[in-house]
């Protein structure tokens, strides 16, 4: 056998190799897809209830596959309507694990917020989340059914979003050139999952392809959507938020390339928080308790004889100090969208 030969097998095996490890990778985040995300029965969730003045609407409407998806409309007496903010809610049960932050929106900004909950989040419809870009095209129906309503259509809009949110409403604009769209924050936001998973999973190179090849049997151009490449001509100002020890969506390689770049994204004006890690919002009091929270939380599940002492312990973990907001970084946001 010729040594070219040799070579050419050694490639051949090694692509193979690559391409059957990253398919698998693929099959696998599929099938985690193929859950519910609803709210933690062991957790508060804080409501209007909680928070005096704020009034919520609930409305439904039809995603591109059919299912009722279920939002709410958050205010209070004496807003003006020319504005609303709308917000794009993180991985996990939905919406209303945001409450507090979207209480204090609705209140330091003076805008009405409008919010949803993706297909297979807790008030929506769907048996589970389907794919990690569905959210994306929810979002795109979402502004639709904007356009439907009398009360919405034509009013400006400001994006909000964290984490999961972040990557829907830093590539949401590029998909319908809606005017009515003025500015976009981005708290914490994946910028590109074919990466983000590739490198949470340790999978190569050819697995970033692969899933956006693969997704786009399914989505379309969607599947290709990264905050990279959306904003770099995206005429929309963007606030880009996030704190430098997030080890849910690391700073490198994902908004430092955005950072090193900056020249390219003359809209985006970057906001870092040194102390911070994936709830930039949060003081970091708040982070360190949900942190805590969390862990409890994490222990609990894997137990299989399950503590009941533990279990005790986080139901009556005092939730309020999990939700404590940074003002100042709410005043930052205030001064982005009001142009102060």
């Amino acid at each position: 056998m010729e040594v070219w030969q040799i070579i050419l097998i050694v490639f051949g095996a090694y692509f193979l190799v690559m391409f059957l490890f990253s398919l698998l990778i693929y099959i696998m985040m599929n099938v985690k897809m193929k859950n519910r995300q609803d709210k933690n029965p062991l957790f508060k969730y804080f409501t209007t209830e909680d928070y005096p003045g704020l009034e919520a609407k609930t409305f439904t409407f039809k995603n591109d596959k059919g299912l009722n998806l279920s939002g709410r409309l958050y205010t209070r007496k004496g807003l003006k309507d020319d504005t609303y903010l709308v917000f794009f809610h993180g991985y996990g049960g939905g919406h209303e694990a945001y409450t507090t932050l979207i209480n204090d929106l609705v209140t330091t900004l003076e805008m009405p917020l409008l919010t949803f909950d993706y297909t297979g989040c807790d008030l929506s419809a769907g048996k589970n989340i389907i794919h990690i870009v569905q959210p994306l095209v929810d979002a795109h129906s979402f502004l639709a059914y904007l356009q439907t309503v009398p009360t919405y259509k034509g009013k400006k809009l400001v994006l909000i979003g964290h984490s999961w949110g972040g990557y829907v409403a830093t590539n949401l604009y590029p998909f319908n050139k809606d005017k009515n769209i003025i500015k976009v924050v981005d708290l914490n936001g994946v910028t590109d999952f074919g990466l983000y998973i590739k490198t949470l999973a340790r999978a190569p190179y050819l697995f970033v392809p692969m899933f956006r090849l693969f997704s786009a049997f399914k989505y379309g151009k969607f599947a290709f959507a990264t905050t990279r490449d959306n904003i770099k001509n995206t005429p929309i100002p963007h606030l880009i938020m996030h704190g430098e020890k997030d080890v849910v969506v690391p700073f490198t390689p994902f908004i430092s390339s955005l950072v090193l770049q900056k020249d390219k994204y003359s809209n985006i004006k970057f906001h870092f928080e040194n102390d911070k890690n994936h709830l930039v919002y949060l003081t970091v009091d708040g982070e360190k308790h949900l942190g805590e929270l969390m862990s409890m939380t994490m222990e609990y599940n894997k137990q299989k004889v399950k503590d009941e002492e533990l279990k005790e312990k986080i139901i009556n973990y005092d939730f309020t100090k999990t939700v404590e907001n940074d003002a100042k970084t709410l005043e930052v946001i205030k001064k982005f969208v009001k142009g102060e």
